[in-house]
């Protein structure tokens, strides 16, 4: 994964475009080159270090929101919770919605980009089946009209200061590459079907017009690379005990042994261009639970994983939270 990332990145490409360009458009993850280095510039200047002090109240109300009172629950479903968490904190960012003061167009947003990532995981045939209906891709095509439509006007009407506003100012070519993104970071981000998808379960990348030597092997030009990263990142040989809570195994490592030995954000030029401030939103969220609670999960049985269409636990397992 490193060599691929690191050494190899200019030799391949990823072989998103294929699969995901049709539900998703144009947007950088499918740019290669110049054009591929301009939009990630772009994008970094949106969500880079400088743009955290006006983005952490925002964050700060909705961990208040979320997790203020769970030493009252008796069982608290961890992650229906979190997931309830991540998706109103999405849509705040990138629509500026509120629940509290839209609760309907809140939940029709929600409703509407579930049904457009579905188109990700389903045959690209948007047909109507008597008896039966429209195909999960043809919704998925529906929902993306409605989202584009919504986000037209929310960019029309945006206030000075909004992530949204610096959208509009940040350097993209046009208003459609604006709308682009934001599909992208509304759909993607919010049921965490990318994170999931690309960082957690598998990856494919081709090299197009060279052969490569990969770990010692060479792969032949025009072939297709298939890797499972949570195999990888679990691997004993790089990870001892890798399932286990240890901290101190990062003592003594340097920061560049710890950027190719761990590679949830991607890395290199291909790396998440979001992982700043998903790191400091981690840790906002991280500070807050350890500062106000102890906490223990109500099983210790090894959890079952579902891997499809992103992967979670079968039984999401319950737990209990008690006041500091």
């Amino acid at each position: 994964m490193s060599e691929i990332y690191f050494e190899r990145h200019t030799s391949t490409e990823l072989g998103y475009k294929l699969l995901f360009h049709r539900v998703l458009g144009d947007n950088i993850l499918f740019e290669t080159g110049d054009e591929g280095l301009r939009v990630a510039s772009v994008i970094h200047s949106l969500f880079g270090p400088q743009v955290l002090p006006a983005v952490e109240p925002l964050v700060d109300r909705v961990i208040l929101k979320h997790f203020y009172a769970l030493d009252k629950l008796n069982a608290v479903p961890v992650y229906t919770t979190f997931k309830a968490f991540a998706t109103e904190l999405s849509l705040a960012l990138f629509m500026g919605l509120d629940p509290d003061e839209n609760e309907a167009l809140f939940k029709q947003v929600s409703g509407l980009a579930t049904a457009h990532w579905h188109g990700m995981i389903t045959l690209p045939v948007k047909v109507s089946i008597p008896v039966l209906g429209p195909t999960t891709f043809n919704k998925s095509m529906e929902a993306q009209d409605k989202l584009l439509a919504i986000i037209k006007e929310k960019l029309d009407l945006c206030k000075e200061g909004s992530v949204l506003h610096h959208f509009k100012s940040a350097g993209f070519k046009d208003r459609k590459e604006v709308e682009q993104h934001l599909l992208l970071f509304v759909s993607a981000v919010i049921p965490k079907a990318f994170a999931a998808f690309f960082t957690s379960f598998i990856h494919a990348i081709s090299g197009p017009d060279m052969d490569i030597v990969l770990d010692g092997y060479r792969i032949p030009k025009g072939h297709v690379i298939v890797y499972i990263s949570r195999a990888a990142q679990r691997d004993p040989a790089v990870f001892l005990d890798p399932d286990s809570f240890k901290p101190q195994r990062w003592v003594g490592k340097t920061r560049k042994e710890r950027t190719h030995a761990v590679l949830m954000y991607g890395a290199g030029p291909r790396s998440c261009v979001g992982h700043d401030l998903v790191r400091r939103m981690i840790m906002m969220v991280c500070k807050y639970l350890v500062h106000n609670y102890d906490w223990d999960f109500m099983t210790n049985e090894q959890l079952d994983y579902k891997w499809l269409p992103v992967s979670r636990p079968k039984d999401p397992p319950p737990a209990t939270f008690t006041a500091r």
